[in-house]
């Protein structure tokens, strides 16, 4: 049941693929279809007026270098004096404005035919395209192309296929070298690791896989520049215009007129000139599966090692006959099915079966289920020690396809267990540690500042990738991290220190979602300020952002700055809306230790309280059986208070005779008018933004009982909140803030004339 249910996967992917190209080539015609029916559309003479400005006249003795439209040159003249002009209508012969020849003569365009004529428009059209997008960019090296696309433009503009044949002829065409990169990874894979388990051929496959990627993606220094550092290389100047011809495509096309992966088109010489470069982008732009993590050195030192040997066999066609390398003794089974052969190189691999047909490519699974109906393990399926293997180059070439697939995989999507891991809830570290690391080159210190640049773009997704790498390996900063019980990073303060200058720089600060509201952060603070007082600096400066600035209040920072300016302008990293905080920290205080320091401050302060008061006393409860006067209530005696304190009914009946005249006098005032009601409840805004509502109705009915207002006090503190609540809610400018204004005024003069002030 389960080869079966194997067979009716492959044949469901092949069909599958077969379907894919089959559907991309019928688009591919259906577009160049319609091109050619736009291009039909074009009147021949506009086509020629679009191209002849880029040819000289041809008349004998005329010096006319460009044709000048005279249409082009109303236009110009139109636009400097702000007004518009109609099109004019085109006639059968139109003249030059600098010559006053027919625009046939330029360039000898009429002798073209139609053909010829749609190449060159289509090639003018490209380069308008090309001009305007550089007018938007910054100078370097991406401008730099476009500008030498617009000179190779111009060339094959001016070139007749002849000459274009003659230049492809001296430049060459794809592939260049023999075997290209991607064979030679796939023969490195053959040669190193053809008797492992799969599980261990599998990540190698996908380290080859983003190494190719990285490749594909490397933009090459000019060979200036590089020739600098590398003066041995002698055949990176042919190479680098190999790229910049067959390998920078844009949407608007290229000289080649396809756009090829360098790692199909390129061998031994490109990849020793880029292995560098290639290298560094591998271990700091990609963020690679923590499995793969610890393979990478010694990966890189093998293929290195390989690849500057000539007579390395993994440049030859079967790397292990070449090697005569000897099976191991455990290895058994026979020879395999010979695999499908390579198509044509391309910007994807195709591969076609020994009648020619074209086949999807074969998966790793479609390898082992080959090996075993052949009776046995092989090259393509092998057993060690009773444990299954896989061929590598099936590893590899399973899932080899477009540079865009390959960077996704690249990005660790395509192991199972990667996704199954992200998939599943993080854990709550237990027990965490604290580490300070800075980039010594110990292997170590390299995988741990991995995990960190990792949980910083996790924390900081909108940052560029490359830019986080950059600056947390950056030999002049540190970083505080906190690693779990499994030893993984788990949260980290990046910093850099300015020993000179007695300040450090806060850079990143960021823990991992499933281990915040732990005070994780307070304690990483508090760990670099401990870090920091050892190498005697006492002041932090940092950006941070609108959601960051009330955790970094809490840790002592403020947005008053006290450091001179002078101290760190122009040396710190400014981020646009960014609030700069300064923190100014004690060499007196133990950071480490806030927790015990506080509490034996609160013992203390406890103890100096029990001296002054008796509120640690417990007394009885009150007896039951009806009321109790107030001088029997257990622990009253032990206080200040005396009868004399309590207020008698009749200085409260006059309290209430004052207030009501006061309350009668505040109603009848000309702007009481919004205060005299409650708000309506139509109005939900207000109650949700206002705790304590309050109207004179509701202070009047109060009044009426005769016995709430027992204080002045009491009464004025409610009539206050009434116009309080007022100048919360409404603006400053609004008529009814200037109405709770005034009336407050008036209130106040009020309590006076009746003795109440």
């Amino acid at each position: 049941m389960p080869s079966s249910s194997s067979s009716s996967t492959t044949a469901g992917a092949k069909g599958g693929a077969g379907g894919r190209a089959a559907a991309s080539a019928a688009a591919t015609r259906e577009q160049r279809l319609q091109q050619e029916q736009a291009l039909e559309k074009i009147p021949m003479l506009e086509k020629q007026l679009q191209v002849a400005p880029y040819f000289r006249c041809l008349q004998p003795s005329c010096k006319c270098q460009s044709f000048l439209d005279a249409q082009s040159v109303a236009q110009r003249q139109a636009i400097k004096a702000g007004t518009t002009t109609q099109p004019m209508a085109r006639e059968a012969r139109i003249e030059c404005q600098n010559c006053k020849h027919s625009v046939h003569l330029h360039g000898g365009l009429s002798k073209l035919n139609k053909a010829s004529m749609n190449e060159k428009f289509l090639i003018v059209i490209h380069i308008k395209k090309l001009v305007t997008a550089i007018r938007s960019m910054p100078p370097g090296d991406e401008r730099n192309s476009y500008v030498a696309k617009i000179h190779k433009y111009k060339a094959r503009l001016m070139s007749s296929p002849a000459d274009m044949e003659e230049f492809l002829k001296m430049i060459g065409t794809p592939p260049f070298e023999r075997p290209v990169i991607q064979q030679i990874l796939m023969n490195f894979l053959e040669y190193k690791y053809a008797g492992a388990p799969a599980e261990q051929v599998a990540r190698i496959g996908k380290l080859c896989k983003t190494f190719m990627s990285a490749i594909d993606e490397q933009m090459l220094p000019k060979p200036a520049r590089y020739l600098e550092y590398n003066p041995g290389d002698t055949t990176f100047k042919v190479n680098y215009k190999r790229w910049l011809i067959f390998c920078q495509g844009t949407k608007c096309g290229n000289l080649a007129g396809y756009r090829y992966a360098a790692s199909q088109i390129f061998g031994r010489s490109f990849l020793l000139s880029v292995f560098t470069l290639a290298q560094e982008r591998v271990m700091q732009v990609f963020l690679l599966p923590a499995d793969l993590r610890p393979l990478i050195p010694d990966f890189f030192s093998m293929l290195k090692e390989e690849i500057v040997k000539p007579t390395s066999p993994i440049f030859h066609n079967n790397p292990s006959r070449s090697a005569k390398r000897q099976a191991p003794d455990t290895w058994s089974g026979t020879v395999a099915p010979r695999e499908p052969k390579r198509a044509k190189f391309g910007l994807d691999a195709v591969y076609t079966d020994q009648a020619g047909r074209v086949v999807a490519p074969p998966t790793a699974a479609a390898a082992a289920a080959a090996g075993a109906a052949a009776g046995g393990g092989s090259r393509s399926n092998l057993s060690l020690n009773g444990q299954q293997t896989i061929a590598p180059s099936a590893i590899l070439m399973g899932s080899m396809g477009s540079p865009t697939e390959l960077a996704r995989a690249a990005a660790g999507g395509a192991d199972a267990s990667s996704s199954a891991a992200a998939e599943a809830p993080p854990r709550r570290a237990k027990d965490v540690r604290f580490e300070c690391i800075t980039n010594d080159g110990a292997t170590q210190t390299i995988y741990w500042l991995w995990e960190v640049r990792d949980v910083v773009s996790r924390g900081l997704p909108r940052m560029p990738r490359d830019y986080i790498t950059r600056l947390v390996f950056n030999r002049k900063h540190h970083a505080v991290i906190i690693l779990d019980d499994d030893n993984h990073v788990i949260g980290t303060v990046v910093y850099r220190p300015f020993l000179n200058d007695g300040f450090a720089e806060i850079v990143f600060l960021t823990v991992e979602s499933a281990q915040q509201v732990r005070g994780l952060g307070s304690r990483l603070i508090n760990h670099l300020k401990e870090v920091c007082k050892a190498q005697g600096i006492y002041n932090f400066l940092t950006y941070a952002d609108d959601f960051a600035t009330g955790f970094f209040r809490k840790q002592g920072f403020s947005a008053i700055l006290t450091l001179p300016r002078n101290r760190f302008e122009g040396r710190i990293k400014d981020y646009d809306g960014g609030t700069l905080m300064e923190c100014r920290f004690s060499p007196l205080v133990d950071y480490l230790n806030i927790p015990t320091m506080v509490a034996n401050a609160r013992k203390v302060l406890e103890a100096a309280i029990r001296m002054r008061s008796n509120n640690h006393v417990k007394h009885d409860g009150l007896p039951a059986g009806g009321p109790v006067p107030i001088a029997d209530i257990p622990g009253v005696a032990g206080t200040q208070w005396t009868p004399a304190d309590t207020v008698s009914p009749e200085s409260v009946a006059e309290l209430h005779e004052k207030l009501a005249i006061v309350m009668e006098q505040l109603k009848g005032h000309a702007k009481a008018g919004p205060f005299l009601q409650p708000v309506p409840r139509e109005i939900v805004d207000y109650y949700e933004q206002v705790p304590n509502p309050i109207s004179f109705a509701e202070i009047e009915e109060r009044l009426k009982t005769g016995s709430y207002y027992v204080t002045r006090e009491l009464f004025v503190t409610e009539v206050m909140r009434v116009f309080k609540n007022c100048r919360f809610y409404n603006d400053v400018d609004s008529p009814y803030y200037k109405c709770a204004n005034a009336l407050e005024h008036y209130f106040k003069t009020r309590l006076l004339s009746v003795g109440l002030a």
